[in-house]
């Protein structure tokens, strides 16, 4: 799983993507543990995929077409059905892997922005890098949310949100601008469609703002009338 698939995935079905999305940025955090169930759902699915495709491929399995369907499906709802149990059972596990991941891509993917829209050249073990500034933002990210959790567990899924949910509603729009939705992602940041990218930013800007606010404005006012009730 790359940023380049999940591209492709919601370029695909972008509307499914950008309903799910707008759900996780003003309700994730009411939906918590919906939320992470889904999460670790989608990574479930991805894993269990990518296990059937090693097997496939590694140990060349002698399977017969009429049942390879259903092997296959089976493979990735049992992987797909523990990673949602994980996710469920070890709550702070869960959340510290959610803001891993999530700090790492947002992390890998503005890294690779700046080298292709700055042509900058990395010559020195390139991957290594990639791979440093992931681990590095995601364990950062992963440990302040597990610091304040209620925050940051609200503030990161509403900017995951609004992240997929901006990106969602660019597909559709890629027609006005000449560029094919296959290509958007690398078109968004290749750093020749400067317009593009200012009215990326400018709706995940604004969706941020706003999902922040309704979800970290609702749980200050539940917790300050949960406060005055108990005096």
């Amino acid at each position: 799983m790359n940023i380049e698939s999940i591209s492709q995935f919601v370029v695909q079905y972008w509307a499914i993507a950008l309903i799910v999305s707008l759900a996780f940025a003003f309700f994730g955090y009411y939906l918590l543990r919906v939320s992470l169930a889904l999460i670790g759902f989608a990574g479930g699915v991805y894993l269990g995929q990518y296990l059937w495709l090693q097997l496939i491929n590694r140990y060349n399995l002698q399977i017969t077409q009429s049942n390879e369907k259903m092997i296959h499906l089976g493979v990735i709802m049992i992987v797909a059905f523990l990673s949602t149990a994980l996710f469920i059972s070890f709550y702070k596990l869960a959340i510290f892997i959610a803001g891993f991941v999530a700090g790492g891509a947002v992390a890998y993917y503005v890294y690779n922005w700046v080298l292709l829209a700055f042509k900058v050249s990395v010559k020195l073990h390139p991957g290594l890098i990639g791979l440093g500034v992931f681990v590095t933002f995601g364990i950062i990210v992963g440990l302040v949310i597990l610091k304040s959790e209620r925050k940051a567990v609200g503030t990161v899924l509403a900017t995951i949100g609004a992240l997929v949910a901006s990106y969602s509603i660019m597909v559709p729009l890629s027609i006005y601008f000449k560029v094919e939705p296959i290509n958007l992602l690398h078109d968004l940041t290749d750093g020749n469609h400067i317009f593009m990218l200012t009215i990326f930013i400018l709706i995940f800007l604004s969706l941020s703002i706003i999902s922040v606010k309704l979800q970290i404005g609702k749980n200050k006012k539940r917790n300050n009338n949960k406060g005055e009730s108990e005096d």
